[in-house]
């Protein structure tokens, strides 16, 4: 298992390591946000942590380069006090607690199947979907609902029900009509009443037709 942690802190960085007693889990650690940009775009991570005063110092237009994709990974935020020694968490965005990267590295980590960052455009494109199937759980044919937006590589879809990341997904989109079914792998994505943002989630495409890629491609980025 491979984690980043953002942290120009040398004696944060110690104590969190600290914190962390699974053998297998290795933790890079990088000093700015661009320089997990460059990470997150080169390399496969489980998780996120990031050293809350690191955040807090950092410029605004580094940050604004991964906010956006740090949606799409599990994200913990710490801040340890150098008096008390103790360490404070906050991930889903509530706290968890003191002492608590263990959990989740246990509860989320390792439920996220490893990924790069994928920094592609995504722009806000409705299509019309219907939905077939996510993982083993067939869907009722009427099952619809919307793209939120679109990139070259995938969409981010509304969706309300429960899903997890690695499902594969197979829909059509009105706007092909008689195409056969586009299928995809679910990568990341937000569940209802976990935060103030679009629930849903985003898939890669693995199994799409030429014609079906240059038509989304056509109307998104044309």
């Amino acid at each position: 298992m491979r984690l980043i942690l953002v942290s120009n802190r040398s004696d944060a960085t110690e104590a969190y390591r600290s914190n962390i007693h699974d053998d297998d889990v290795i933790m890079d650690v990088v000093d700015s946000f661009y320089a997990l940009y460059q990470k997150l775009a080169r390399e496969s991570y489980q998780g996120v942590l990031i050293d809350m005063p690191t955040k807090i110092k950092a410029p605004h237009e580094e940050k604004d380069l991964v906010n956006e994709v740090l949606e799409r990974f599990p994200v913990i935020q710490l801040g340890w006090d150098a008096n008390s020694g103790n360490i404070r968490s906050f991930y889903y965005g509530q706290c968890k607690g003191a002492g608590r990267i263990q959990d989740f590295i246990t509860n989320e980590c390792r439920r996220f199947v490893p990924a790069r960052a994928r920094f592609e455009k995504r722009l806000p494109i409705t299509f019309n979907v219907q939905l077939l199937s996510i993982g083993e759980r067939l869907q009722p044919v009427n099952e619809r609902t919307v793209t939120i937006n679109v990139s070259r590589g995938g969409c981010y879809i509304y969706y309300l029900d429960e899903w997890n990341v690695g499902e594969k997904v197979a829909m059509r989109l009105k706007e092909l009509a008689d195409s056969p079914p586009i299928t995809g792998v679910v990568r990341w994505g937000i569940h209802w009443g976990v935060s103030m943002k679009i629930p849903g989630f985003g898939i890669s495409f693995e199994e799409i037709t030429e014609a079906q890629h240059n038509t989304i491609l056509g109307r998104a980025f044309y």
